[in-house]
C-alpha cells in the first residue's frame, strides 16, 4: 500500500495535482458509540492514518467528520442504505450530500481549492 501511495504522490506532485484521501467507513461503524469506537481503533484505520501522515497526504476521516453535529442514530439511519437482509450498503442521497459538504469544507480548509472557491 505504501509503495502505491508513494508512486501516486510522486506522479501527482510532478503535475501539481492535489490529492485528498477520504476514509469511508462501513455504515455499521455509526450504529452506536461502541461501534464507532471500534471503527476508530481498528488496526487498519490506524495504519492508514499513520501512512497518510508519514507521506504528508491530506485526508478526511469520515469516522470523525460525519458524526460532527449529527447524532449517530441519524448518520446510521439517514446516510447509509439499509438492505432488506440487514446489511448496510452505499450512501443514500442524504449521505452523499453530507460527504460532499465535508469534502468541500476540507478542500477549503486545506487551501486546495483554486481561487478559494
Amino acid at each position: 500500500m505504501e509503495y502505491l501511495l508513494v508512486r501516486l504522490k510522486d506522479e501527482l506532485d510532478k503535475t501539481g495535482t492535489k490529492l485528498l484521501v477520504v476514509h469511508i467507513p462501513p455504515g455499521h461503524a455509526f450504529e452506536n458509540e461502541q461501534a464507532l469506537s471500534k471503527g476508530k481503533s481498528e488496526p487498519q484505520t490506524a495504519h492508514l492514518k499513520t501512512l497518510y501522515a508519514k507521506l504528508k497526504l491530506p485526508f478526511v476521516d469520515l469516522l470523525e467528520a460525519l458524526p460532527q453535529g449529527r447524532p449517530l442514530a441519524t448518520v446510521y439511519r439517514d446516510c447509509y442504505i439499509h438492505r432488506p437482509d440487514g446489511s448496510i450498503g452505499h450512501f443514500t442521497p442524504v449521505g452523499n450530500a453530507e460527504v460532499a459538504k465535508i469534502i468541500a469544507e476540507a478542500l477549503k480548509a486545506k487551501g486546495m481549492l483554486k481561487n478559494g472557491d
